[in-house]
Order: structure tokens, then C-alpha cells, then sequence
């Protein structure tokens, strides 16, 4: 356990419930809590191209300009890596200037499998300007085999990326199953690491992480309470203890677990809810389970259960 490194996306994840539209005071809080608990990188959001998304329709953390985490990051330290997100295909990664002129110290590319040329050439443009790169491909439960395959070897043989994360992006995932991917990718990757991202639609996820460390993964993923998109992802309040962290280090997360999450968690409902649930069990990508959720829709009397069961069979 002391091989790995825990990355907190509560911000980054959490923001796809509300358009990253956090109040500043949580931010500020989260960023000091999260510091000072000992997490190795801590992902704010992702550094989108207003070409795609607006500023008037979505928040600060869609974007992460260097004057916005200027103001709410400080300074750089040796203990966690300010890390951004970027979209293959919704960002330039020359945007993002030169890494001695950012606080940035980390960024990760997320792509699907067939996408993974373009994500290599990101991770080689970030590279050179001074990042330390990492590639996310997403929805690994439902990737064509092939593609995967030819994924992980694209980036062993041509991308700088430290390593590449198994993201169970629909929560479909279990321990045995997260066990075979991660051995499959550190035997595809010449070297390079693996990472975890769970998705807690079968409660899953702090199981699975664990079960990623235990195959040979040296990142996770978590965020606080699992905030993050539909169900949510790996408690980083649960993780955090597994992997060595003291519990006296974790009180000012527990603080926030105790203030500004009840409220968050009321608005935005990620988490245990019978539509995730669904779309977990049969491996579906959770937007139409979110559209449920917004129209207060339930997943039997909708239909969606009987055609994610049909789906399914």
C-alpha cells in the first residue's frame, strides 16, 4: 500500500452533476482538507475549450484557467499534484502553455478506445511542455477487446503517459473482473503504471480498488463521499484509511463530510439510487438513468428496467 497514490476528483467528477457550479467556500475548503489529508494528486476539473462549452452555462471547473487556480490553489508543494482533466476531442492541450509557468503539475487525457491516437499525441504535446501525462480510457466494461488491446499497446510503444487508468466508467465491475483488467494492462504496458477508477453503482467501488491494488495498480481514484456523476465514485473517506492514511489526518475532510455534503448531496443525489443501480447491472452508460433521476422518474415504472433487463439477456 505505500506504492499508492490516491487522487481525489471530487471537483472534477462531482461537476458533472451540477455544470461544476460549486460555491467557492466548499472549493476552498475541499482543496485545504484534501491537502492536508496526504492525497498524492487532486484533480480540480477539466481544462475544456470554450469552443465547446460556454462560460455563461457551466462553471469555473469546466475550464480551470491559471488565474482561477492561481486564486484557490496557492502555492505548489511536494505533497499533491494539482492535476486538470482534458477530453480528447473537446480540448487543445497547447492551450495549456508551458508547465513551469502553471501550477499544473499533472495532466490526465480521457478517450475511448478507438480515439487513443489522439490521445497519445496529447500526452506527447503535454509532455513537452513539461506535464506528467496519464491516459484514462473510459468505459473499459463494454470496449471491443481489439480495441483495447490496440489502445494499451499504442501507448506502451509511443505515448510518455506514466500510466493508464482502468475506468469502470458505467460501474459494472467486479473484484474478479478488475483483478483481470489490471493484470491485462501491466502486461500491455511495458512498464508503464495502472490506475483505478470505480463507479459505485453496485457498491462496488471501494471493493474494487482494492482489488486493483491487490492485481498491481499503483493509482486510484476517489472522491469525497463518492460525489462524481450518477452513482458516484470511491469514497475517498473509506480509501483513504487503506492505503495508510492516519486518521487524524482525515478530521477536516470529515468536517466537510458533516457540513457541506448533506446539502450537496440532497441537491445533486449521486449515489445509491434504484436507476444507477440498474444501469450497473446492465452495463449501460448512465445518462439515461440521470434523466430519470432529474425528472424524478422511477426505473421500474418508466420502463427503463424492462429494457435494460431485455438489453441485458
Amino acid at each position: 500500500m505505500e506504492k499508492v497514490k490516491v487522487l481525489d476528483c471530487t471537483v472534477r467528477d462531482g461537476g458533472l452533476m451540477n455544470r461544476w457550479m460549486f460555491d467557492d467556500g466548499f472549493v476552498r475548503s475541499l482543496v485545504a482538507a484534501t491537502r492536508a489529508s496526504g492525497v498524492s494528486y487532486m484533480e480540480l476539473g477539466y481544462r475544456a475549450s470554450t469552443e465547446f462549452f460556454h462560460p455563461s452555462e457551466y462553471g469555473k471547473w469546466r475550464f480551470c484557467d491559471d488565474e482561477v487556480l492561481n486564486e484557490f490553489w496557492g502555492q505548489k508543494d511536494d505533497r499533491t499534484v494539482l492535476t486538470v482533466m482534458i477530453d480528447v476531442g473537446r480540448s487543445n492541450p497547447a492551450d495549456l502553455g508551458p508547465a513551469d509557468r502553471s501550477l499544473v503539475g499533472a495532466v490526465r487525457v480521457a478517450c475511448y478506445a478507438p480515439q487513443i491516437d489522439e490521445a497519445v499525441e496529447a500526452t506527447r504535446i503535454l509532455a513537452d511542455l513539461g506535464y506528467e501525462t496519464f491516459v484514462n480510457v473510459m468505459a473499459v466494461s463494454e470496449a471491443d477487446p481489439q480495441a483495447l488491446d490496440r489502445a494499451l499497446a499504442t501507448v506502451a510503444r509511443h505515448s510518455p503517459a506514466r500510466a493508464v487508468s482502468v475506468v469502470d466508467s458505467y460501474g459494472n465491475l467486479t473484484p474478479d473482473r478488475t483483478r483481470v483488467l489490471v493484470r491485462r494492462y501491466l502486461a500491455a504496458l511495458g512498464g508503464k503504471e495502472v490506475g483505478f477508477h470505480g463507479h459505485n453503482n453496485l457498491q462496488l467501488a471501494l471493493a474494487n480498488s482494492l482489488a486493483a491494488v491487490e492485481a498491481g495498480a499503483t493509482f486510484l481514484d476517489a472522491s469525497l463521499a463518492g460525489m462524481g456523476r450518477g452513482a458516484g465514485n470511491t469514497p475517498l473517506e473509506l480509501l483513504l484509511p487503506q492505503v495508510g492514511i492516519p486518521l487524524e489526518r482525515l478530521a477536516p475532510l470529515f468536517s466537510l463530510l458533516e457540513t457541506d455534503i448533506p446539502l450537496l448531496q440532497k441537491e445533486l443525489r449521486w449515489g445509491y439510487q434504484v436507476p444507477y443501480i440498474v444501469a450497473g447491472l446492465a452495463n449501460h452508460h448512465p445518462r439515461e438513468a440521470m434523466d430519470l433521476m432529474d425528472r424524478g422518474l422511477g426505473a421500474v415504472s418508466s420502463g427503463y428496467f424492462g429494457r435494460a433487463a431485455t438489453a441485458q439477456a
